[in-house]
């Protein structure tokens, strides 16, 4: 759930297979004078399922029916997504199955990737795949912040049915292209000098 300051009355609500944040930053683009804002978001396993019931919820509010732009006040929406993604959260705790790939990751891509993270897992639970990724922000060392990425993005390639080593594997055997597209886990002049060179511009 995303809003924007110079879109006085609106929130847009959408899912995304990425992070909220990558979301918000791909919408700012020449046309929008300002940034989007990350409102809300919740990390479900049937992202579909809630998109369709939330757009259901507010479809009297919306704005044009070609986009997902909601006239709802922010605290209406967000505790409406509450409610509703209630039933489809995921659950990782500290019982799941984990494995660290952060040495790998190291080893492959060295300087590209992101300074402020200092772990990143392949976390799986019964309802999925997940790469779980931690951070430290340099402006507030003691903050932790954790970001995941639903797997299941990656068409049928981590499976919860096969063990989290197997799984693991798999995602370190993607190249740097797949891994700019569905995690955010490379410095941004990296991420875009791998974007330039696989899309040829």
């Amino acid at each position: 759930m995303l809003l924007n300051p110079v879109m006085e009355g609106m929130v847009k609500i959408g899912r995304t297979r990425r992070t909220a944040h990558l979301r918000a930053k791909d919408l700012y683009t020449t046309g929008i004078p300002k940034k989007f804002i990350v409102l809300w978001h919740e990390f479900v396993h049937d992202s579909d399922e809630v998109e369709k019931r939330m757009h259901t919820l507010f479809s009297n509010r919306r704005v044009n029916q070609q986009r997902e732009f909601f006239k709802v006040e922010p605290r209406d929406a967000i505790q409406a997504l509450i409610e509703v993604a209630l039933p489809f959260r995921f659950v990782l705790d500290d019982k799941s199955d984990r494995v660290s790939i952060f040495a790998d990751l190291s080893d492959k891509y060295k300087t590209l990737l992101r300074k402020d993270i200092y772990e990143v897992n392949i976390a799986q639970c019964r309802s999925g795949v997940f790469l779980e990724v931690l951070r430290r922000p340099f402006k507030d060392p003691k903050r932790e912040i954790i970001d995941y990425v639903d797997l299941d993005v990656l068409s049928n390639l981590c499976s919860e049915q096969a063990n989290v080593s197997a799984n693991a594997a798999r995602f370190l055997s993607l190249d740097e292209y797949d891994l700019v597209n569905v995690t955010n886990l490379f410095e941004d002049k990296a991420a875009k000098a791998i974007w330039e060179k696989y899309s040829g511009t």
